[in-house]
């Protein structure tokens, strides 16, 4: 019998959900799991300690024969927690779904805070996102235990393509601007300019994205509150509004 089955046995598991995590810091990428463990009752805390003793053991070896003696993992490798209520399974799903706006800790980055300053033009982060976007390629980050899903009457997972389609109908309707060519080759390679004309674009339609333009390209601040917009960027707001797409050289935002 495999260890995970004695394992299963003897702390009685019936289902399980795990996530994979990974954070970057000063001590180079941190591959995590974040597992919930569906027991069909709870456990002492006497036999909770004996089990997280030997997850601790188990975990060392692993790494250890993986990656060497001088990888070994601290006693914080592993930790084992009673979970009575739903909030952590939430909790795991929510960061895994939404990690594009979670925060790492401490000095560490998240991959999605890694791909927000690869696209604001910093070099080593782009560095670092094309490694991550390599090695996980084709990893699933959120996996469930067979029979899980039916039990909680959750039917079948969606396929990738099957999200994908769902969020492109859902998004049909958002076409904000539609940005002549040769205004885009200019403005685009700016360091920061990508990420800050999809945020124009989001928060202020057309003229947030004529104004963003309008600093990119011209140095043009951002009217203050209650200011009027420069006759320009209105000008410019008109040209690239969607009505515009007479035109083959636009680029969609």
């Amino acid at each position: 019998m495999s260890y995970w089955k004695r394992l299963a046995c003897r702390l009685g598991i019936v289902y399980w959900v795990r996530g994979t995590d990974d954070t970057h810091g000063t001590h180079g990428w941190h591959p995590h799991f974040h597992a919930v463990l569906l027991t069909a009752q709870s456990m002492s805390a006497r036999h909770r300690a004996r089990a997280l003793a030997d997850l601790r053991t188990r975990w060392e070896k692993c790494v250890r024969k993986a990656l060497g003696d001088r990888h070994a993992p601290t006693w914080r490798g592993v930790d084992l927690r009673e979970c009575k209520h739903e909030e952590y399974i939430t909790k795991l799903g929510l960061e895994l779904l939404f990690s594009h706006t979670k925060m790492a800790r401490q000095n560490g980055r998240t991959p999605w805070e890694i791909a927000n300053q690869a696209a604001m033009g910093e070099p080593t982060a782009a560095a670092l996102w094309r490694l991550y976007t390599g090695a996980m390629k084709g990893a699933r980050q959120l996996t469930w235990s067979r029979g899980l899903r039916d039990a909680a009457k959750l039917g079948d997972e969606r396929t990738d393509q099957q999200i994908v389609d769902a969020e492109n109908d859902a998004t049909k309707e958002d076409h904000v601007a539609s940005i002549p060519a040769a205004i885009w080759d200019e403005a685009a390679p700016r360091p920061g300019a990508l990420i800050e004309l999809l945020r124009a674009a989001e928060r202020g339609g057309c003229l947030g994205v004529a104004i963003t333009l309008g600093f990119y390209m011209w140095g043009l601040a951002p009217p203050a509150e209650g200011e009027a917009v420069d006759s320009v960027i209105v000008q410019l707001a008109r040209e690239i509004a969607p009505s515009a797409l007479a035109s083959s050289h636009m680029q969609a935002v």
